[in-house]
Protein backbone atom coordinates (compact mmCIF):
# COMPACT_ATOMS: atom_id res chain seq x y z
CA UNK A 1 0.00 0.00 0.00
CA UNK A 2 1.83 3.11 -1.03
CA UNK A 3 0.04 5.91 0.94
CA UNK A 4 1.37 9.55 -0.16
CA UNK A 5 -0.61 12.54 1.62
CA UNK A 6 -0.99 13.16 5.07
CA UNK A 7 -4.29 12.55 4.54
CA UNK A 8 -4.19 9.33 3.56
CA UNK A 9 -2.11 8.36 6.21
CA UNK A 10 -4.42 10.00 8.96
CA UNK A 11 -7.06 7.86 6.89
CA UNK A 12 -5.09 4.42 7.29
CA UNK A 13 -4.64 5.31 10.95
CA UNK A 14 -7.82 5.69 11.60
CA UNK A 15 -8.89 2.29 10.08
CA UNK A 16 -6.34 0.69 12.43
CA UNK A 17 -7.53 2.29 15.29
CA UNK A 18 -11.12 1.03 14.01
CA UNK A 19 -9.70 -2.34 13.97
CA UNK A 20 -7.38 -2.23 17.51
CA UNK A 21 -11.13 -0.99 19.17
CA UNK A 22 -12.87 -4.10 17.47
CA UNK A 23 -10.34 -6.42 18.89
CA UNK A 24 -10.62 -4.84 22.40
CA UNK A 25 -14.96 -4.95 21.91
CA UNK A 26 -13.53 -9.17 21.75
CA UNK A 27 -11.26 -9.32 24.14
CA UNK A 28 -8.65 -9.90 21.97
CA UNK A 29 -6.31 -7.43 23.78
CA UNK A 30 -2.93 -8.32 21.94
CA UNK A 31 -4.70 -7.86 18.62
CA UNK A 32 -5.60 -4.95 19.62
CA UNK A 33 -2.69 -4.09 20.94
CA UNK A 34 -0.78 -4.60 17.29
CA UNK A 35 -3.42 -2.70 15.61
CA UNK A 36 -2.95 -0.04 18.01
CA UNK A 37 1.12 -0.08 17.14
CA UNK A 38 0.37 0.05 13.52
CA UNK A 39 -1.68 3.09 13.97
CA UNK A 40 1.47 5.05 15.78
CA UNK A 41 3.50 3.75 12.48
CA UNK A 42 1.09 5.55 10.16
CA UNK A 43 1.16 9.27 12.22
CA UNK A 44 4.07 8.95 14.10
CA UNK A 45 6.89 11.81 11.96
CA UNK A 46 3.77 13.08 10.11
CA UNK A 47 3.60 16.44 11.60
CA UNK A 48 7.08 17.23 9.52
CA UNK A 49 5.32 17.05 6.25
CA UNK A 50 3.20 19.14 4.89
CA UNK A 51 0.14 19.38 6.88
CA UNK A 52 -3.32 21.54 7.67
CA UNK A 53 -4.70 22.52 10.89
CA UNK A 54 -6.50 19.63 11.27
CA UNK A 55 -4.34 17.74 10.18
CA UNK A 56 -2.11 18.09 12.64
CA UNK A 57 -4.80 17.95 15.22
CA UNK A 58 -5.90 14.24 13.57
CA UNK A 59 -2.43 13.60 14.22
CA UNK A 60 -2.40 14.37 17.70
CA UNK A 61 -5.69 12.73 18.60
CA UNK A 62 -4.77 9.53 17.24
CA UNK A 63 -1.35 9.94 18.84
CA UNK A 64 -3.24 10.72 22.18
CA UNK A 65 -5.81 7.58 21.60
CA UNK A 66 -3.05 5.39 20.75
CA UNK A 67 -0.96 5.26 24.21
CA UNK A 68 -4.31 6.04 26.01
CA UNK A 69 -5.68 2.75 24.26
CA UNK A 70 -2.67 0.78 24.85
CA UNK A 71 -2.64 1.74 28.04
CA UNK A 72 -6.53 0.14 28.71
CA UNK A 73 -4.93 -3.31 26.98
CA UNK A 74 -2.34 -3.33 28.94
CA UNK A 75 -4.22 -2.42 31.99
CA UNK A 76 -6.84 -5.99 31.01
CA UNK A 77 -3.56 -7.93 30.51
CA UNK A 78 -2.58 -7.11 34.28
CA UNK A 79 0.71 -5.63 32.85
CA UNK A 80 0.85 -2.06 34.73
CA UNK A 81 3.91 -1.03 33.82
CA UNK A 82 3.38 -0.83 30.47
CA UNK A 83 -0.01 0.05 30.73
CA UNK A 84 1.28 3.03 33.46
CA UNK A 85 4.50 4.28 30.52
CA UNK A 86 1.53 4.64 27.74
CA UNK A 87 -0.56 6.92 30.11
CA UNK A 88 2.44 8.76 30.74
CA UNK A 89 2.98 9.06 27.07
CA UNK A 90 -0.05 10.33 26.52
CA UNK A 91 0.28 12.61 29.62
CA UNK A 92 3.25 14.07 27.32
CA UNK A 93 0.57 14.93 24.19
CA UNK A 94 -1.88 16.41 26.91
CA UNK A 95 -1.12 16.62 30.45
CA UNK A 96 -5.24 17.49 31.28
CA UNK A 97 -6.21 13.73 29.86
CA UNK A 98 -8.34 13.26 32.19
CA UNK A 99 -8.92 9.59 31.04
CA UNK A 100 -5.10 9.43 31.33
CA UNK A 101 -4.01 10.44 34.39
CA UNK A 102 -7.21 7.78 36.14
CA UNK A 103 -5.38 4.79 34.43
CA UNK A 104 -1.49 6.18 35.34
CA UNK A 105 -3.08 6.80 38.86
CA UNK A 106 -4.70 2.90 39.31
CA UNK A 107 -1.80 1.88 37.70
CA UNK A 108 0.39 3.47 40.30
CA UNK A 109 -2.25 1.52 42.93
CA UNK A 110 -2.05 -1.58 41.18
CA UNK A 111 2.49 -1.21 41.57
CA UNK A 112 2.46 0.03 44.98
CA UNK A 113 2.96 3.71 44.56
CA UNK A 114 0.10 4.79 46.72
CA UNK A 115 1.67 8.53 47.08
CA UNK A 116 1.83 8.66 42.70
CA UNK A 117 -1.30 7.31 42.72
CA UNK A 118 -3.11 9.85 45.20
CA UNK A 119 -1.79 12.68 43.28
CA UNK A 120 -3.04 11.29 39.51
CA UNK A 121 -6.52 10.65 41.22
CA UNK A 122 -6.52 14.28 43.25
CA UNK A 123 -5.34 15.77 39.53
CA UNK A 124 -8.44 13.89 37.86
CA UNK A 125 -11.26 15.74 40.75
CA UNK A 126 -9.27 19.04 40.42
CA UNK A 127 -10.21 18.62 36.84
CA UNK A 128 -13.32 16.78 36.48
CA UNK A 129 -14.93 17.47 40.34
CA UNK A 130 -17.87 15.00 39.52
CA UNK A 131 -15.65 11.91 38.44
CA UNK A 132 -17.18 9.43 41.00
CA UNK A 133 -14.66 6.73 39.30
CA UNK A 134 -11.74 9.06 40.49
CA UNK A 135 -13.75 9.48 44.14
CA UNK A 136 -14.10 5.80 44.41
CA UNK A 137 -10.90 5.13 43.45
CA UNK A 138 -9.43 7.49 46.28
CA UNK A 139 -11.29 6.11 48.45
CA UNK A 140 -10.11 2.58 47.97
CA UNK A 141 -6.36 4.11 48.39
CA UNK A 142 -7.30 5.67 51.82
CA UNK A 143 -8.55 1.84 52.89
CA UNK A 144 -5.35 0.47 51.49
CA UNK A 145 -2.99 2.89 52.94
CA UNK A 146 -4.76 2.47 56.75
CA UNK A 147 -4.39 -1.54 56.31
CA UNK A 148 -0.86 -0.94 54.96
CA UNK A 149 -0.11 1.03 57.89
CA UNK A 150 -1.91 -1.49 60.12
CA UNK A 151 -0.12 -4.40 59.22
CA UNK A 152 3.61 -2.42 59.86
CA UNK A 153 2.33 -1.44 63.05
CA UNK A 154 1.61 -4.93 63.71
CA UNK A 155 4.62 -6.11 62.06
CA UNK A 156 7.30 -3.85 64.32
CA UNK A 157 6.18 -3.88 67.62
CA UNK A 158 6.13 -7.70 67.21
CA UNK A 159 9.93 -6.80 65.87
CA UNK A 160 10.83 -4.97 68.54
CA UNK A 161 9.13 -7.31 71.31
CA UNK A 162 10.93 -10.59 70.01
CA UNK A 163 14.62 -8.16 70.54
CA UNK A 164 13.48 -7.35 74.05
CA UNK A 165 13.19 -11.18 74.71
CA UNK A 166 16.36 -12.31 72.75
CA UNK A 167 19.41 -13.17 75.28
CA UNK A 168 22.01 -11.49 74.93
CA UNK A 169 21.19 -8.51 73.00
CA UNK A 170 21.75 -4.75 74.98
CA UNK A 171 19.02 -3.05 76.66
CA UNK A 172 17.62 -0.65 74.91
CA UNK A 173 18.60 3.18 75.91
CA UNK A 174 21.46 4.04 77.52
CA UNK A 175 24.25 1.49 78.24
CA UNK A 176 28.14 1.79 77.77
CA UNK A 177 27.47 2.04 73.90
CA UNK A 178 25.11 4.81 74.19
CA UNK A 179 27.39 6.97 76.65
CA UNK A 180 30.47 6.39 74.31
CA UNK A 181 28.90 7.30 70.89
CA UNK A 182 27.62 10.85 72.68
CA UNK A 183 31.54 11.25 73.46
CA UNK A 184 33.04 10.81 70.00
Amino acid sequence: MTLSSTADHIAHALELKAQGNEHFKRGDYSDAIASYQQTWSFVHGRATHPATSDELLAITELKLAHFSNLALCHMKLENFENARDSCSKALELNADSVKCLFRRGKCHAALGAIDDAKADLQRVLALDAGNADARRELHALRGAVAERRKKEVECFAGMFERMQEEPGLPEWGGGAAASSADGA
